[in-house]
């Protein structure tokens, strides 16, 4: 209770939008991605049902969901087009994926199941730079931007790579958006044992109780930045934790 505890305050505005969908009329789509089936890179057994679960999850608060598990780079950057397409002026958009994620130069990459690469450089090329994404929600001038990464496990390419930096690189969220993620910077998350993986499940049941997170959100600070930490951790990874940076504001 303590840990689904810790992750309802560290993502207060998120718990907030997506409890009240009853009391909301404004437009709210989500990009759902679960990526596990690699072919060149270690497979990850939740993803793809973290996606479905989460899919499910924010149909019931009333998202319209592009869901997909197991993209290559081709299906991610159609999946990518047509959430952007609903995308309206003054709603919600919401992006969740789960599976590889690095960090190379400061840049967030995302690693579609066909990701092959011989160098750091075959990233432009190979992966997908998880600022287009931000790009995209910025563009389409929607109220609030929620950008949901269970993405923070072990490069997978290390070899390939200059640099060796691990899990995901804190950047800086665009006005009216909302990051999350799996881990602190830096860090790894686990897949987890169960079902779902360890961040995902937590935030799950989490969400499933939209009355007394609601409430708390009322009093939640516009800019807040928080962690979560299960006591279990898969050997030889860091302990799974949230963190989160808010912009918030009007779009110009």
């Amino acid at each position: 209770m303590a840990i689904r505890g810790r992750l309802v305050t560290a993502l207060l505005p998120l718990l907030l939008y997506v409890g009240l969908a009853s009391a909301q009329t404004e437009q709210r789509v989500a990009l759902v991605v679960g990526n596990g089936a690699y072919v060149n890179a270690e497979t990850l057994k939740n993803p793809a049902n973290d996606a479905k679960a989460m899919a499910a999850m924010l149909r019931r608060a009333g998202f319209d969901v592009v869901e997909r598990e197991n993209t290559t780079r081709r299906t991610l950057i159609e999946a990518i087009r047509s959430f952007s397409e609903k995308l309206s002026p003054g709603g919600v958009g919401l992006v969740f994926y789960a599976g590889h994620g690095i960090q190379a130069r400061g840049a967030n990459y995302l690693l579609p199941i066909d990701a092959a690469l011989a160098a750091e450089d075959d990233l432009r090329y190979e992966a997908l730079d998880l600022q287009d994404i931000l790009n995209r929600l910025d563009d389409s001038k929607v109220r609030l931007s929620l950008v949901i990464l269970d993405a923070c496990r072990d490069n997978p390419f290390t070899r390939s790579f200059r640099s060796t930096t691990r899990g995901l690189a804190q950047i800086d969220a665009p006005r009216g958006t909302l990051i999350a993620y799996a881990t602190a910077p830096g860090k790894l998350a686990a897949d987890g044992e169960g079902n779902n993986g360890v961040y995902t499940s937590e935030l799950l049941k989490a969400m499933s109780e939209p009355g007394s997170s609601c409430k708390r959100c009322s009093s939640a600070s516009p800019t807040r930045s928080s962690a979560v930490r299960p006591t279990r951790r898969r050997r030889g990874s860091a302990r799974p934790s949230a963190a989160i940076s808010i912009s918030s504001g009007r779009r110009r």
